[in-house]
């Protein structure tokens, strides 16, 4: 069974209970909490990025230059318009694989529960959603967000994945590579994983996709995701009204959690 758990401090997770308001932050301020507050796990200095291992292409900075690369290893690039694109994250949770199961019912498990206390210090509380495919519904009915399960991936010492570049980009023919010009964020050629060698994208239109994409490290997290593509934040991040959000949530605390089965 799927379930979404929400986890923060209750004063914010009351907000979401009592009015059906969601603050949804943005990748640009996850970079600042690793790279200023040395935060790892609430914070992620590669949200938004790109990371190119001998890849050949141009990007678009954000002064607007074209800026070419050739044979780059490690290369990082931010995107820079989905480092503003607002994002909403949440847990999913697989009873079968995060849970331990007794007659009495479903518990999440203690490495679970650890890890959530290593990686997002302050929080002393959590929403849990039961009914995830209505909640889902809900949310992309009333904003139109995409919504989706993160893809973690390893970084090879040379080269790309063909997952990883599928799951970020969008791939082109030779011709369009060579003549889209100043009109995409960045253009690369790559050696990918399975012997190959193809010409890949990220513009306007695609640029939401990398925000469904994390280092392995992360994986423990279990994140799903809600993005707003066609809108931009310039805050650390704002409150979106989800109407019939609240009775598909149940509050509960951190302690409940691992004292108590939730199921």
């Amino acid at each position: 069974m799927r379930y979404l758990i929400k986890f923060g401090e209750e004063k914010y997770l009351k907000r979401c209970i009592n009015y059906e308001k969601f603050y949804f932050g943005r990748a640009r301020t996850y970079i600042n909490i690793e790279k200023n507050l040395f935060i790892k796990g609430q914070g992620d200095i590669n949200e938004a990025t790109l990371s190119l291992n001998c890849a050949t292409g141009f990007f678009i900075d954000s002064y607007g230059n074209k800026r070419s690369f050739e044979n780059k290893i490690n290369l990082d690039i931010l995107v820079d318009v989905a480092a503003d694109i607002p994002t909403y994250c949440i847990s999913e949770i697989d009873t079968d694989k995060h849970c331990i199961y007794t007659k009495d019912g479903y518990k999440l498990s203690s490495e679970f529960l650890e890890m959530i206390r290593e990686h997002f210090p302050k929080a002393d509380s959590a929403i849990i959603i039961k009914d995830s495919a209505s909640f889902v519904a809900n949310f992309n009915k009333q904003i139109n967000c995409f919504s989706n399960s993160i893809k973690y991936f390893s970084k090879l010492e040379e080269g790309l994945t063909t997952d990883f570049v599928s799951a970020i980009s969008s791939e082109i023919t030779k011709e369009d590579y060579e003549t889209s010009g100043n009109t995409n964020i960045v253009n690369f050629i790559s050696n990918l994983n399975d012997g190959t060698t193809s010409y890949h994208t990220i513009n306007q239109k695609n640029a939401y996709k990398i925000l469904f994409t994390k280092n392995e490290f992360f994986s423990k997290e279990l994140e799903y995701r809600f993005v707003l593509p066609n809108k931009q934040i310039q805050s650390d991040g704002m409150e979106y009204l989800i109407r019939g959000s609240c009775k598909y949530m149940d509050f509960v605390t951190i302690s409940d959690l691992e004292r108590n089965y939730f199921l």
